[in-house]
């Protein structure tokens, strides 16, 4: 029959124009990615693996979030047919001059922005040719700043008095400012300090190091390893403990869990407490 909704179709048939569907919409597809995260398939070096880890599945969350807070901005919902690079150079402004996200982290949202828009072609919705050529980026080497603790600072740490913290709080050595997210209590303070020791020992990233329990620690009669699988790489690790210290954590003060980011404000406490308090340079985070 010929109508208007057949003379409509023929139109953008014949010009190439594609009709804004939910399905088209950014937001949608990511939360579809998150919904099917368990069945979706991955490339391994041996072929493929069925699922998406539980960091990569974090990652799609938190760009779902930046991308509705974006909307907001720009007062409308973002379809796949507008991500042209116009679009990515606004919202690449967006990310590192309004919320002041660091390159790195910048860099990494238009990586997953990239990755979305091929995923959604594969899903037969109509992309832009451009998206499937975003250019993602990361700051250089010259330009990260890497801290480190000195094997001098490690023990200023390990033998750090946390006893008088009633004292500190009344005499305000500690700063208000780092406190007031955490509990500045000595027990808290020494849990801290066994994350922050046991983490320095194994040399593993902040996600992996506070997901490990007891269960993860293997003792074969003569010597102690750690046995984990790491978030991001799925790989299998095992790592020998020899430093005493270590050892008298595992057997007798094994840390209880904290949030990642609560282990990041205990660190500038418990280091400040130790002495540990030059002056470095470094970059602030915002989100």
């Amino acid at each position: 029959m010929i109508d208007t909704n057949w003379l409509n179709i023929k139109i953008n048939e014949c010009f190439n124009r594609v009709q804004k569907t939910d399905a088209g919409l950014l937001v949608n597809h990511i939360q579809y990615i998150i919904d099917n995260a368990n069945t979706r398939k991955v490339r391994t070096n041996g072929g493929f693996k069925i699922g998406l880890s539980q960091s990569t599945i974090k990652n799609y969350t938190l760009f779902k979030n930046i991308v509705l807070e974006y909307q907001k901005t720009i007062k409308k919902q973002i379809q796949f047919v507008e991500i042209t690079k116009p679009f990515v150079d606004k919202f690449t402004n967006w990310l590192i001059n309004t919320r002041k996200y660091s390159t790195n982290y910048s860099g990494k949202q238009l990586e997953i922005l990239k990755t979305i828009c091929i995923d959604a072609e594969k899903n037969e919705i109509h992309i832009t040719s451009y998206s499937k050529t975003i250019q993602h980026f990361r700051e250089s080497e010259s330009n990260r700043y890497i801290q480190t603790l000195t094997f001098d600072e490690l023990e200023k740490v390990r033998i750090a008095d946390f006893s008088n913290v009633e004292k500190l709080k009344k005499f305000k050595i500690i700063n208000p400012e780092l406190t007031k997210n955490i509990s500045l209590t000595t027990d808290a303070l020494n849990n801290a300090r066994n994350w922050i020791l046991l983490g320095c020992e194994i040399g593993q990233r902040g996600g992996d190091l506070l997901n490990i329990t007891k269960d993860n620690i293997r003792y074969n009669g003569k010597s102690y390893y750690l046995d984990i699988i790491q978030q991001k790489t799925n790989k299998s690790v095992t790592i020998g403990i020899i430093a005493p210290h270590i050892i008298d954590i595992i057997e007798k003060h094994f840390p209880k869990k904290i949030q990642h980011q609560k282990l990041n404000d205990y660190v500038k406490v418990v280091c400040k407490l130790a002495g540990i308090d030059e002056v470095v340079k470094g970059t602030k985070l915002t989100y």
